[in-house]
């Protein structure tokens, strides 16, 4: 049984751009097939995030069919989630819009809970996304250099 997050789920990892002149992040659309769940992190500056931010889906039936989800999550924090489980159609995009141009951070999409052991869905993050496993590390100091 894995006991790890990332060894069953998709992680997508979309930065704001450089100036983020729109106040937005649209996450990459996803194929939800074989997939139960999703999940979007999203991150703004403190000073400004505004109580009109939205964090929230747009779902589709092909990919360049998108329609803004119902049950968006407004929010004044520094860090807010929107979880579906089971969305009603296969294509979904993270989108986080900000009040103020530049408080968009970052936004990450987790689909997890796959529907099959073995085959489908494929669990290989996007070339955009890195990371590492580590099994019972002992302490230590982390360092950059």
């Amino acid at each position: 049984m894995p006991f790890e997050l990332s060894r069953n789920s998709r992680i997508t990892f979309n930065p704001a751009s450089a100036s983020n002149v729109t106040g937005r992040i649209d996450g990459d659309i996803v194929d939800m097939d074989g997939w139960e769940s999703i999940m979007a992190l999203a991150f703004v500056t403190a000073t400004n995030a505004g109580t009109d931010s939205v964090l929230g889906f747009r779902f589709g039936t092909a990919s360049d069919a998108m329609s803004d989800a119902t049950g968006v999550q407004r929010f004044a924090q520094t860090g807010v989630y929107v979880d579906v489980h089971r969305p009603g159609k296969r294509f979904a995009q993270a989108q986080m819009r900000c009040t103020v141009s530049g408080d968009c951070r970052g936004l990450v999409t987790i689909q997890y809970n796959p529907r099959t052991a073995t085959g489908s869905p494929t669990t290989a993050h996007p070339a955009s996304t890195t990371g590492i496993r580590s099994y019972t590390p002992d302490s230590g100091t982390m360092s950059a250099t």
